[in-house]
């Protein structure tokens, strides 16, 4: 129950840095200018070591095919911190 509960918290979580990351790339490039489709799809699969791995998968409008981001974690905690350094280090726009 408590794994179900902290792995609710942790899509929510994706889901609010996802939200900031967009909303700073529309209002730094304007509307409509998303580089990857949201929502994303979740999953939660079996290692090869019979390890649990949450999945948060992003695809993104850049190319023909779409590129599809795999982020991984171990943990349903882990998780939203592994996806905000993976997008605002590839899609957030410029500081100035």
């Amino acid at each position: 129950m408590n794994e179900s509960k902290n792995w609710d918290e942790a899509r929510k979580r994706v889901l609010e840095i996802l939200t900031e990351i967009l909303l700073k790339i529309e209002w730094h490039y304007g509307d409509n200018r998303a580089p990857f489709r949201f929502p994303p799809n979740f999953g939660v699969n079996t290692g090869p070591d019979g390890s649990t791995i949450y999945q948060c998968v992003i695809e993104t409008d850049l190319g023909e095919p779409e590129e599809r981001i795999i982020l991984s974690a171990g943990s349903p905690e882990s998780l939203p911190d592994i996806v905000r350094m993976s997008i605002s280090e590839r899609f957030s726009p410029p500081m100035e």
